[in-house]
């Protein structure tokens, strides 16, 4: 006799631009199979990245505006629908879910998946501010937390009762068309094979990801190299950064372009990528460059480029801050780029695949858990 189906809802705010929510849909489309279906839920349906959702995605959203104003309305879903487990992503979606949960009688096993060091909140806003401490009172409800970096489990243990509950799982990154991705036409002429050198940086234009290192960094190379820079992204720095651009008179040489829903293609052509963040979760950026062989150059920030690159194998680390060891490395990195099969072969470490697997073994061994516990 067939195993019945199980259920699986992934929970996201929304398909905003974000390592999270690619994440997100990345297991949308591995996960899935005879035994387990699965839901992708909203908290508001919008974002670019709707447009990249695969045909015949289950998707459904609670249309609410705020994430606490979801927490009736998830209850009502999770204790009418009953899902067999719900994986969460992102603070406020992971504690909304996990009282969810509790005030619907706890039918549904929760995972929250945890994107970033806890050390980060102590000098953000005033709301992120409270999670460290709002975590302390959360996660026990919680069946399971999943980091997906060891950095960030480190943190995450601090504010935990023990570490049983807590796994790390990798972000699932290589999906099985991204070479199609890579190889899509692109029209800008800085990309063209015959160009100059072209140095990328990739993804929201905000303090943590500190583009203002790179340009001064590129500042430095393109004073005595033939070289030119691209940032891909959008954010309430892009002012502020076109005019560093200007005042460094670099904007015949350094253009900022609009997001782009596949970045691959742009990955594929530049001749570097570099991270330049002041923390990440993880660094989903790398391992997509890696996957298309084209070299990369990261900041040694918390918390994730390290494990990725192999502490400088895949690809040269420089400590944060330091706008002149990030200019070598990427001069180093343009004279000898490395093998790219190598990086290509660690990069699919990160297939959506191979990390669905792991989720299934969790999702396993939590079913197993819950029912070797006698009734009370």
């Amino acid at each position: 006799m067939a195993a019945a189906q199980r259920r699986v809802v992934l929970y996201v705010p929304d398909l905003s631009v974000g390592g999270a929510e690619r994440a997100a849909l990345n297991l949308l489309e591995a996960l899935p199979g005879p035994d387990l279906r699965v839901t992708l839920l909203l908290n508001q349906r919008r974002g670019p990245l709707l447009h990249t959702l695969r045909d015949g995605a289950e998707v459904r959203s609670l249309d609410v505006h705020r994430t606490i104003a979801a927490l009736p309305r998830l209850t009502a879903f999770l204790r009418q629908e009953r899902p067999d487990v719900l994986i969460s992503y992102l603070e406020f979606n992971n504690i909304v879910a996990i009282w969810a949960n509790h005030l619907a009688g706890r039918p549904t096993r929760v995972i929250a998946s945890h994107h970033v060091t806890m050390s980060n909140f102590r000098s953000a806003s005033w709301k992120y501010s409270l999670v460290p401490a709002l975590y302390r009172l959360t996660l026990p409800w919680a069946d399971h937390v999943v980091a997906v970096s060891k950095g960030v489990a480190s943190g995450l243990a601090q504010v935990m009762r023990g570490r049983e509950s807590l796994s790390i799982i990798d972000n699932p990154i290589i999906t099985p068309g991204y070479r199609e991705l890579a190889s899509a036409p692109l029209d800008h002429p800085w990309f063209a094979p015959a160009e100059p050198p072209l140095i990328l940086g990739v993804g929201r234009l905000v303090p943590q990801k500190n583009f203002e290192l790179l340009i001064n960094a590129f500042a430095a190379l393109a004073a005595k190299r033939n070289v030119r820079l691209a940032l891909l992204g959008d954010g309430p720095l892009k002012a502020d950064l076109q005019q560093q651009i200007d005042r460094l008179g670099l904007c015949d040489r350094a253009t900022i372009l609009p997001v782009d829903l596949n970045p691959w293609r742009y990955m594929a052509r530049a001749s570097v990528l570099v991270l330049s963040s002041l923390f990440e979760g993880f660094g989903n950026v790398l391992v997509e460059a890696m996957a298309t062989g084209t070299p990369v150059v990261s900041v040694d920030c918390p918390d994730g480029p390290a494990d990725i690159l192999g502490h400088g194998k895949w690809g040269r680390l420089v400590p944060s801050g330091d706008a002149g060891a990030l200019a070598a490395a990427i001069e180093d990195t343009l004279t000898d780029p490395g093998d790219p099969q190598s990086r290509q072969a660690r990069a699919m470490e990160y297939s959506a695949q191979s990390i669905a697997m792991r989720y299934r073994d969790l999702i396993a061994r939590l079913d197993g858990a819950r029912r070797s516990v006698p009734a009370s």
